[in-house]
């Protein structure tokens, strides 16, 4: 199952492209010292430009430490987080968390998702 973690903005260029460098630095750095699975996600050329991780997983363990370092950035850069599934190269969002949205629950998340445990 393909799973995004995208940073979720409506003007991208203003809320997220100031602070892009240092939240890219800080995707980058925590994936080279994790064991984690998860890759950058990134379209910044898009209509919609997007950064997040894209996860490979069914198992909501594998989910949880990527879904824990947007939610800590996502509170240090003022920002909400989308997850939802990725389906013939098409999103479908799941859910949201951030800060406003409040932190993520993994075991709602997983459920939305479908994800064993």
């Amino acid at each position: 199952m393909e799973i995004y973690c995208l940073i979720d903005s409506h003007d991208f260029a203003e809320e997220i492209a100031p602070q892009l460098a240092a939240i890219e630095n800080a995707i980058n750095a925590w994936l080279s010292e994790s064991r984690s699975s998860a890759t950058v996600y990134k379209n910044l050329d898009s209509e919609q430009p997007f950064i997040g991780l894209r996860i490979d997983t069914n198992r909501k363990l594998t989910l949880k430490k990527p879904i824990d370092l947007l939610y800590s950035l996502s509170q240090e850069y003022k920002f909400e987080c989308v997850v939802g599934l990725i389906v013939n190269n098409e999103h479908e969002d799941v859910c949201y968390f951030g800060a406003e949205e409040g932190a993520p629950d993994i075991n709602e998340i997983a459920s939305y998702l479908g994800l064993e445990k």
